[in-house]
């Protein structure tokens, strides 16, 4: 029997939320640990662009905060799991560094030629992510809310480097410098487990060029993670894309979240 330890990257939690989650997930099968991460960001300036917050910069000190362990699975909180992640990990290369997945709709604003921002430089995509983050080819780019960290594979140098690119701004800033540092040792996933839904991504995805649209609705029809990624969230639209997979496990926690107040 597999057991999997989750750990919680915060920098201001209420203790009562920890010792909720320990109460919950401390089991034969799972263990919870809240790990504060504002000790490898002290004497760090972060530029946070609008619609963005510090916790997507958490990501980025991973190998240095799980220096001691083999492989470490990051996932946003905006996600559900659907698959046993154990596979996940089953998956992963070990001669990489980092497991990933295509971000399949930033595939729609690269052809319709959107312009990065004026302070990342105001360039069409493509030339961008050519220019800026290095990529030759900019179909290779990968969505930062499913990540596999081979750490063993990963020196510090990697994460120095990630944050230097701190020092400059980024138009999907975790994103963008994931990208440049890890473009040539990646382990590339089926893009079922990161599965980009809400009305944001069904209105992006619409707009996707064949055969990526055909490839992208494919996936959807059986998502390992669903990823609510952008603004369309389903605690705030329940009855958006995808929404009742989120309510449902929202339910189940609930009901043992009042299990454990009987007691």
């Amino acid at each position: 029997m597999d057991l999997f330890s989750f750990f919680v990257l915060y920098e201001e939690i209420d203790p009562i939320l920890i010792n909720k989650a320990h109460k919950l997930f401390d089991t034969c099968r799972s263990s919870i640990r809240c790990v504060d991460v504002k000790p490898y960001f002290e004497n760090t300036d972060l530029i946070i662009p609008m619609y963005f917050t510090r916790t997507i910069y958490y990501r980025l000190a991973i190998p240095r905060i799980f220096k001691d362990l083999n492989k470490v699975i990051y996932l946003d909180s905006d996600i559900v799991v659907k698959d046993d992640l154990g596979r996940l990990l089953d998956a992963m290369d070990d001669q990489k560094s980092l497991g990933v997945v295509h971000d399949t709709l930033r595939k729609t604003s690269r052809v319709n030629n959107t312009n990065a921002p004026p302070d990342c430089g105001g360039q069409p995509q493509e030339e961008y992510e050519r220019t800026n983050l290095g990529l030759s080819n900019p179909d290779d780019y990968f969505q930062s809310g499913v990540l596999v960290y081979n750490i063993p594979r990963i020196d510090d140098e990697k994460v120095t480097q990630c944050f230097q690119k701190l020092k400059t701004p980024h138009w999907l800033p975790d994103q963008d410098i994931l990208n440049a540092v890890f473009k040539d040792t990646l382990c590339l996933f089926d893009e079922h487990w990161n599965v980009l839904c809400g009305n944001e991504a069904l209105s992006l995805a619409r707009d996707l060029p064949e055969p990526w649209k055909k490839r992208y609705f494919e996936t959807r029809q059986d998502p390992h993670i669903i990823h609510y990624g952008g603004s369309s969230k389903p605690w705030i639209d329940p009855d958006g894309d995808y929404a009742s997979e989120f309510t449902r496990v929202f339910d189940q926690v609930n009901v043992a979240i009042r299990r454990l107040t009987k007691f």
